[in-house]
């Protein structure tokens, strides 16, 4: 029985799969049941059959292997039905491997489609952060539309563009058109100079610098000055000849060389020693100073050598460019921070080395890999919530495991170790950046919750440190398994932010209560749990109510301020009153709080239904009824007493009458109900809020088949 309900679980999934694939396949073309004409012969009703060979080859593709996917991307142009339009694009941005979105974008160069042609220049410009893809561009040369030629002109104009997809395309009209640019002209291309003037200045003057650092004379700051002057002004001319990624490239080669150059000098060279002495002599008396200024002026040079001679073979974009810093940056952080956790050494050279090792294989990784990684939004979030939590895993390991090394090491090899995970998750990882800011926040919760709960234990300080760590890693791990399944709209933004403070308020004001009793001897520790475990606890529970509900931000918000007024109320009622504990002060809040927080609840709710703008008039009503009480009796010379009492009189009437006012006020209106119930998870929902299948009625009026409608335009 348990192996049928397994085995019948595994097909509904993977029917559920299978179906959510092939709706971001068909990527939600408009109405896809009615197709433009592309062939005079080609009977283009959908039945049964057509539909069939259009649904057969993308569930084949959600498990074919990556080899096989190109033969089954051919075969949904097969039947020259241009619902397949859809789906090619989608292939074409979205799959990882070349053969297949090769073969996607020579199959969109078929279709006699006006939807064909604007699928072939998002992918040929990069859209939804996908790399561009040139192979487009020969596509759009080729078309059958003559519109095609005409957006692959657009494309070269665009000074939006990239410029090195711009100088495709002109190369391309020059191949295969060059009437229409002698007719239209040639599209003037090149980069900005802002960013080659800036980083040629800065080279120029570090170049003459350190020529006059390496002659040992005090002509660095005019060394500065020329050279920043001639190089701002070769960085004007040339940057204007070349795109904004070349640009990038030169300047990241530049600043590699020159990283290495210097490093290079204390890989290598043995610092003398003092004979009088017996000291390592200093840098410059040394020499390594002018040592390090010629390799690194040498490394500048090298550097941009050898980028300028693999800069056409290499052809990377500027994510590339990015992505490929990014990797060497991160290997060489993290290797100096391994580097600051071992014993140090009487000679320094082979930590040097090893520094000077990580940057060459981390530039050399970069290069090669970061053409065939692609990054969106989610997966850049990613990489950067990886790379704090690395950071601050790392630090707290160092102090609990080494703590006669600095913990500023840990927090370096915690950042680059986390930094080139994210990299290597986020390409196989579909998280938004939702997603992640759940992962973040969920581990956070879990950081404060450990934190506190090891307060409230009184144990020591390592063992808190761990439990600490141990609870924080359990809300990241869990916030990336719950990705999928929880999902916040509306108020569910407002909830938790304002559950999180209530949840402070309550464990802080608890803790007062029992720092004011005396119930236990660390009455401040017991404050610090429990007002860190209060925010956590309520936190994490309002992202689970946050599932349960539909409430707008509007509704949420408003439906949280009797809190404040709560408090208002009680804080100035105890003001009136002399000799308070601090017992009777936590509690009144508390009982404030909570009593006026639900009442603006119930209010909100769908059992009274207060439009949440009467609610906004309430509050700004009682925040006019207690200035203009509290004025008017300060200016007749009433004592503070007298004012407070106006304050709260004037409070609670223009609470009542604002709301009034605005309830008459909106009386005609329609009234924004609050709604309550469950909500499906966006993974559940989202396949059908984005297809229908409606039956095909054949000849006879017989049923013959079902036609998907896509319902949201691309």
């Amino acid at each position: 029985m348990t192996s049928q309900l397994a085995s019948t679980q595994g097909r509904y999934f993977g029917l559920v799969a299978a179906f959510s694939w092939l709706v971001a396949c068909t990527a939600l073309a408009v109405d896809l049941s009615t197709p433009a004409t592309l062939d005079a012969a080609a009977d283009l009703t959908p039945t049964a059959a057509t539909d069939a060979a259009l649904i057969a080859p993308l569930l084949g593709m959600l498990a074919a292997p990556a080899d096989q996917r190109a033969a089954l991307a051919k075969q949904l142009a097969t039947g020259n039905d241009p619902r397949a339009i859809a789906a090619l694009r989608y292939v074409a941005l979205h799959d990882r491997h070349t053969a297949a979105t090769d073969a996607a974008v020579h199959l969109l160069g078929r279709f006699a489609d006006a939807k064909a042609v604007a699928a072939l220049v998002d992918i040929a410009t990069g859209v939804e952060g996908i790399r561009p893809h040139r192979g487009a561009l020969d596509a759009l040369s080729q078309h059958p539309l003559p519109s095609a030629v005409d957006s692959l002109y657009r494309i070269a104009t665009d000074a939006a563009a990239d410029a090195d997809i711009r100088r495709s395309a002109v190369d391309i009209l020059n191949r295969d058109h060059p009437a229409l640019l002698n007719e239209r002209g040639v599209p003037k291309l090149g980069g900005s100079a802002v960013l080659s003037s800036l980083g040629s200045a800065f080279f120029g003057g570090f170049a003459l610098s350190s020529v006059g650092d390496f002659a040992d004379t005090r002509s660095g700051p005019y060394g500065w000055l020329a050279g920043a002057v001639v190089g701002a002004g070769t960085g004007y001319m040339f940057g204007r000849q070349i795109s904004t990624a070349r640009q990038h490239y030169y300047l990241s080669a530049l600043s590699w060389g020159s990283w290495i150059g210097w490093m290079s000098v204390d890989a290598l060279a043995q610092r003398p020693i003092d004979p009088q002495s017996g000291q390592p002599l200093d840098d410059r008396a040394a020499g390594l100073s002018r040592a390090r200024a010629g390799f690194s002026l040498l490394g500048e040079v090298a550097g941009f050598a050898l980028a300028f001679a693999a800069a056409d073979a290499l052809n990377l974009q500027t994510t590339d460019v990015a992505t490929a810093n990014a990797i060497a940056i991160a290997a060489t952080v993290g290797t100096f921070g391994g580097l600051q956790l071992v014993e140090p050494a009487d000679d320094v050279r082979p930590g040097y080395t090893a520094l000077l090792a990580a940057s060459v294989l981390g530039i050399g990784a970069g290069v090669t890999l970061a053409p065939s990684l692609k990054f969106d939004s989610g997966d850049i979030v990613l990489c950067s919530a990886l790379t704090m939590e690395g950071g601050y895993f790392g630090g707290f390991l160092t102090d609990i495991l080494l703590d006669n090394r600095p913990e500023f090491g840990g927090v370096a090899l915690g950042s680059g170790v986390g930094a080139l995970a994210g990299i290597g998750i986020s390409q196989y990882s579909t998280l938004r950046p939702g997603n992640v800011a759940e992962m973040v926040l969920l581990s956070s919760y879990g950081k404060a919750l450990g934190a506190g709960l090891s307060f409230l234990a009184g144990v020591e300080d390592d063992v808190a440190k761990g439990v600490h760590l141990a609870v924080g890693a359990s809300g990241l791990l869990a916030g990336a398994l719950l990705a999928d399944v929880t999902e916040y709209e509306g108020g569910d933004r407002a909830m938790v932010p304002i559950a999180t403070a209530l949840g402070l308020w309550h464990g802080g004001l608890i803790g007062v209560v029992i720092d004011d009793q005396g119930i236990v001897s660390r009455g401040s520790d017991a404050l610090a749990g429990l007002t860190l475990v209060g925010g956590a606890v309520f936190g994490i529970g309002s992202m689970a109510l946050a599932q349960n509900t539909n409430w707008s931000n509007w509704q949420a918000t408003m439906g949280s301020t009797g809190a404040v007024w709560g408090a208002w109320f009680a804080g100035w009622t105890l003001a009136l009153q002399d000799n308070v504990t601090g017992t009777e002060v936590a509690v009144s809040f508390l009982l404030a709080t909570d009593a006026g927080i639900a009442t603006t609840a119930v209010l909100m709710s769908s059992w009274v239904d207060i439009d949440p703008r009467v609610m906004a008039g309430a509050n700004f009503g009682g925040l006019a009824g207690a200035s203009l009480g509290a004025l008017f009796l300060a200016m007749a010379g009433a004592d503070g007493d007298t004012i407070i009492k106006a304050n709260l009189v004037g409070s609670a009437l223009g609470l009542v009458g604002g709301g009034l006012a605005m309830r008459s006020f909106y009386a005609g209106s329609d009234v924004r109900t609050a709604k309550t119930g469950w909500s499906a998870p966006r993974w559940l929902r989202w396949p059908f809020d984005a297809v229908a299948a409606t039956p095909h009625v054949g000849v006879g009026g017989k049923v013959d088949g079902m036609v998907v409608n896509g319902l949201m335009a691309w």
